[in-house]
């Protein structure tokens, strides 16, 4: 899974901050937070969350890479006028770190952190883009599970696939990634819209909450966005 050296700072610009990507470990209490939630009917099944207007400075950032301009999102499910942070990286055929416009950028990775729409518990959204390989190589099984909240364990190892999906005309599959102490990374415990257009491989994610099925929601929701649906 895509990776980016380590020890890049942040620097703050305005209400958002630019970052270089390390991914910060989720602990399993803000999992368990979103399970309470759900049993609480703090959370509709199967309804997305809002988007907002991505803030100016992210998107600009995003369309920076010239292979991920297709798919930057002009609306996120974040809470607008709150501090973002800003994700982002590319890495050329070597495994080195490029500058975002450079012609040697072959895989790409641009993400927001910031304050989610209730229940939520994380605001967390990523894109990877690759002109070399595809963006959701976690082993998983090959048979598709059913979407179900008891996939958040926090026991989970492995990457559980939840089937092909065709949204807005895209065809893509859905996929929950291990968590990032099992190889995740960025995008540990995300749900990924993984497919391959015009030549780039790329994956849409967003951190899994319970319920799985308003993520699924959600995540669609986002794809739209990307895809300008």
């Amino acid at each position: 899974m895509w990776q980016l050296p380590r020890g890049r700072g942040w620097s703050s610009v305005g209400d958002e901050m630019l970052v270089g990507v390390t991914k910060r470990g989720v602990t399993g209490s803000v999992l368990a937070l979103a399970l309470v939630l759900a049993a609480c009917g703090g959370a509709s099944p199967g309804v997305a969350l809002p988007l907002a207007p991505t803030p100016a400075q992210a998107l600009a950032t995003c369309l920076k890479i010239r292979f991920m301009r297709s798919v930057c999102p002009r609306r996120v499910p974040l809470l607008s006028g709150r501090p973002t942070a800003v994700e982002k990286g590319c890495l050329d055929s070597g495994g080195s770190l490029v500058a975002l416009a450079s012609k040697r950028c072959r895989s790409a990775l641009w993400g927001l952190e910031g304050a989610p729409p209730k229940p939520a518990p994380i605001g967390h959204l990523v894109i990877l883009a690759s002109l070399n390989t595809w963006q959701c190589t976690w082993p998983h099984e090959h048979r598709a599970r059913a979407p179900n909240d008891r996939l958040l364990a926090q026991k989970r190892r492995h990457a559980v696939s939840l089937g092909q999906v065709r949204w807005y005309g895209q065809s893509g599959q859905l996929v929950l990634a291990p968590p990032y102490f099992a190889g995740g990374g960025a995008v540990g415990d995300h749900l990924a819209f993984c497919f391959r257009t015009a030549g780039v491989n790329y994956a849409i994610t967003l951190h899994s909450w319970a319920p799985v099925t308003q993520v699924i929601a959600t995540l669609k929701r986002l794809v739209g966005s990307a895809l300008r649906h």
